[in-house]
């Protein structure tokens, strides 16, 4: 189980759910330390997964250039020919074709072709990363088009039916046509939340500033909406997703008879409710200590479903995280505990790169007889990448290029140091 975005210091023995359980009853590992550096979901689940650098394993962040074309990449895209998304609006692949590296699920199948290895989360990357090169199933919630949870033809030809029926639509079972999704099953108009702010350690205002306003700053948050694309964008920044995920989750392990038999089985599951909240409204705020709260229940729940049906003593949980987040920089300013030498704490990552594409252009154009910049830089996400086509026709080679442009973002206020 890997909690998107869950820090260290937010797992609490003293909670009362499945969080807290594992906490009190587990073997805790608390000095782990990321060894990578770009902590993003993507390269977190693949390193979580196949125990390799994400690097090396061939996703270095969640979007990447790829250096032998120059071009952006994501992840876990692949040919929406061979490995299209089904349901999709878009033609789009998901697969994990760009992962250098087997994962857990692939020893397990390996060492036994019995086991079963599933994966689901409600992000396509998490699911795609858990799931490793060859799993019987990767499922990830789609908030567009057939909303629901969906994979790709890289794992399947077409949805399985019991998926279908979960997702709402008639199947082959005793879900009537136009019954609701259980996705949406017991699903609130809106996130209601009552935080007490002594329950945060903190004096922070449900209202504070400078949360994203995109779903509303306070208690509640829109669910339900008439159009299920939009229900499903606003279940995917509130807890509910976990919620569903975890259902999900279940429905695949009794449909997948998971531990029924002596083989071991993998059931990989990606909650991403902490990040999707978290990257909203902070850490420290009323609704991230609410969605805390409500996976803690939910997660508690789920294992004492799984213990019901084949047994405590016949199960293994591994709980973990891709990586943390910082607070919000006016957050950590007001209570005095920011050391960023930019005022406010937040850096344009557009102006950066424009003004770094200029400098470039002063340093390594000279005498070229160019007046406006072309690129020597590639971008994707946060990663900086030298143009090669663009230094090798202005013969300069990428070592200088990288040399110009290290030093310059090493002068800069905002940058302690810069890495190759």
């Amino acid at each position: 189980i890997a909690v998107d975005q869950l820090r260290r210091d937010r797992l609490d023995a003293r909670l009362p759910g499945g969080l807290g359980r594992l906490a009190r009853e587990g073997l805790v590992f608390d000095r782990a330390e990321l060894a990578h550096a770009a902590s993003e979901t993507c390269p977190g689940h693949v390193a979580l997964a196949t125990g390799r650098h994400p690097g090396p394993a061939g996703v270095p962040a969640n979007y990447f250039v790829d250096r032998a074309t120059g071009e952006g990449r994501y992840c876990v895209e692949d040919d929406p020919d061979t490995a299209g998304v089904l349901g999709a609006v878009t033609p789009v692949g998901r697969s994990p074709r760009l992962i250098r590296a087997e994962a857990l699920g692939d020893w397990m199948k390996r060492a036994d072709p019995a086991a079963r290895v599933l994966a689901v989360s409600g992000k396509d990357r998490s699911a795609v990363a858990l799931g490793g090169q060859h799993p019987d199933g990767a499922y990830w919630l789609q908030r567009e088009g057939a909303v629901g949870f969906t994979t790709s033809r890289y794992y399947a030809a077409e949805l399985p039916g019991w998926v279908a029926e979960w997702n709402g639509a008639p199947g082959r079972g005793a879900r009537a046509a136009g019954a609701e999704s259980r996705l949406f099953a017991g699903l609130p108009d809106r996130w209601v939340h009552d935080v007490r702010p002594e329950q945060l350690g903190s004096s922070r205002i449900d209202d504070y500033p400078h949360e994203s306003a995109e779903y509303l700053r306070t208690s509640g948050h829109p669910l339900r909406d008439a159009d299920a694309a939009v229900t499903a964008a606003n279940v995917y920044v509130s807890p509910w997703v976990d919620a569903a995920t975890l259902d999900f989750a279940h429905a695949l392990a009794v449909h997948h008879g998971l531990g029924d038999d002596d083989a071991t089985d993998l059931l990989a599951i990606g909650l991403s409710a902490t990040d999707t909240v978290g990257h909203l409204y902070g850490p420290e705020s009323h609704e991230s200590f609410a969605a805390l709260r409500r996976l803690d229940a939910d997660l508690g729940a789920f294992l004492a479903a799984l213990e019901r049906r084949i047994g405590r003593e016949r199960i293994v949980v591994a709980l973990t995280s891709d990586h943390g987040v910082l607070a919000i920089p006016e957050w950590l300013a007001e209570t005095g505990r920011a050391t960023c030498s930019v005022e406010t704490g937040r850096i344009p990552l557009d102006r950066l790169r424009s003004r770094l594409d200029w400098h470039l252009h002063f340093e390594l154009a000279r005498g070229l007889g160019l007046l406006w910049p072309r690129a020597w830089a590639r971008y994707a996400g946060t990663e900086v990448t030298v143009d090669r086509a663009r230094a090798a026709a202005a013969d300069r080679s990428v070592d200088e290029v990288v040399s110009v442009a290290e030093a310059w973002l090493e002068s800069r206020p905002e940058v302690v140091e810069a890495w190759t």
